[in-house]
């Protein structure tokens, strides 16, 4: 995923993300472009994908309000964004959630050459939108959240479904340091069954 920021001056910024940039190539960490699953199981049902976008500080409908909207490429299948109430991440500081839903069937049938089960393209746009609260301009931190529900024997066999999630802070700040860098799961190995993988943000 290709996170690009704009700074327009006067604690003003614009985010946009892009799960399929045109310049095409590799990302830094070397894996192609793209959100995916991989060691996918053809025995497995997924589900529930979503991605959140949190942006640092309390934003709503009236104050410092972020408009996302869709730009060249986005996938319909991409339902959102539903903004939620700021909540405190663990890095001590505000941040405000705007959560997409994919909608599309995940069909592990799919899968490509490169053993990878590709999701429609995401490609979304906030424009020239404050950061400034209470007097101070704010960084443009936000952090990416990714998250899938596995049933590893599909919806008629025995295995419970597990959800899957990755997380991480990007921006001026740097990534979050403490912990396991957000990276969790419901089982200890639940990542070797599947990842919605987290790329180049």
């Amino acid at each position: 995923m290709l996170n690009t920021t704009t700074n327009h001056g006067g604690c003003r910024y614009s985010l946009e993300v892009n799960s399929a940039p045109t310049r095409g190539g590799a990302t830094p960490d070397g894996a192609p472009w793209g959100l995916y699953l991989y060691d996918v199981s053809k025995d497995a049902s997924y589900s529930g994908a979503k991605l959140v976008y949190w942006v640092r500080g309390t934003h709503t409908a009236t104050q410092n309000p972020i408009t996302w909207q869709a730009a060249t490429g986005h996938s319909t299948k991409w339902s959102g964004p539903v903004r939620g109430a700021a909540q405190t991440k663990a890095d001590g500081f505000k941040y405000t959630p705007y959560t997409w839903t994919y909608t599309g069937t995940i069909n592990p049938a799919d899968v490509k050459s490169d053993g990878r089960l590709y999701l429609e393209t995401f490609h979304v746009k906030a424009t020239n939108f404050s950061m400034s609260e209470n007097g101070q301009c704010l960084p443009l931190d936000y952090w990416t959240y990714r998250e899938i529900v596995v049933d590893p024997d599909g919806p008629t066999g025995p295995q419970q479904p597990m959800t899957l999630s990755f997380e991480r802070r990007n921006g001026p700040s740097g990534p979050y340091v403490p912990g396991a860098q957000g990276r969790m799961a419901v089982t200890p190995d639940a990542e070797a069954t599947a990842n919605l993988q987290q790329l180049s943000s």
